[in-house]
């Protein structure tokens, strides 16, 4: 790098030395009349001719005249715009402009190469996240059944199965276990359960039985409360 930014520094030097030199030379040429081979002959000619019209106002304006001192400042930057205008259609300068537009059409074939990439990468992300909604869903309902599909697949040897429980299921297990739910069913948390296990859980159903005298045997009594029961269940269940 040191080397590379050290060339690039005597690069810009150079040229900057060339573009003064194509300053000084046609300015020599308008003050002095002298030739350069740094010129191409047709450039040279019209610098001579600028020369020449230089030198006649020069004497008008040695001679009092205010306006030939005007034209001959117009001289002077038209000779210098001119010297501009060969130093950049000067060989080294058409051959540095070349390789740039060469270089600026590698990156215009080089960006379009990328933008193809990255349109086919963007393409098969989309594709990606397409196939990722089918397999795990978008949206979190999909996603927890596809979870719970993968655990009961590694869990039951590769099938893809999960179980449901239509008939219940009096405990989880453990953690994030997988299960496939039905409509209708219902799902307690850990507090809800352990309350209804104990007869507390809010808007369950409480009966006392009180101020009941149950005559006969055993079995006639159970009939009896399992009627009590019976009644006061339906009671509760017409009034939700």
């Amino acid at each position: 790098m040191k080397e590379m930014n050290t060339l690039i520094g005597k690069n810009q030097a150079y040229l900057e030395n060339l573009s003064e030199q194509y300053q000084r030379e046609a300015l020599s040429t308008l003050f002095y009349g002298t030739q350069s081979d740094l010129f191409k002959p047709e450039e040279q000619e019209k610098l001579n001719g600028i020369h020449d019209a230089y030198v006649t106002e020069l004497e008008k304006y040695q001679n009092g005249d205010q306006e030939a001192g005007l034209t001959l400042q117009e001289f002077y930057e038209l000779t210098q715009e001119t010297a501009q205008a060969y130093y950049d259609s000067s060989g080294i300068m058409q051959a540095k402009k070349d390789a740039e537009i060469d270089h600026l059409a590698a990156i215009r074939e080089n960006t379009a190469g990328l933008e193809s990439a990255f349109y086919s990468f963007e393409e098969s992300q989309e594709a990606s996240k397409g196939m990722g909604a089918v397999a795990l869903g978008s949206d979190p309902v999909q996603r927890g059944l596809s979870m719970a599909e993968s655990t009961w697949k590694s869990i039951l040897g590769g099938k893809s199965s999960a179980p449901g429980f239509a008939s219940g299921l009096d405990r989880v297990p453990y953690d994030n276990y997988p299960a496939l739910l039905h409509e209708g069913e219902r799902v307690l948390t850990a507090r809800e359960a352990r309350a209804e296990d104990q007869g507390d859980a809010p808007g369950g159903i409480h009966i006392t039985i009180t101020g009941n005298n149950f005559q006969g045997t055993a079995e006639d009594m159970a009939d009896q409360i399992a009627s009590i029961l019976s009644e006061k269940l339906q009671l509760a269940r017409r009034a939700g």
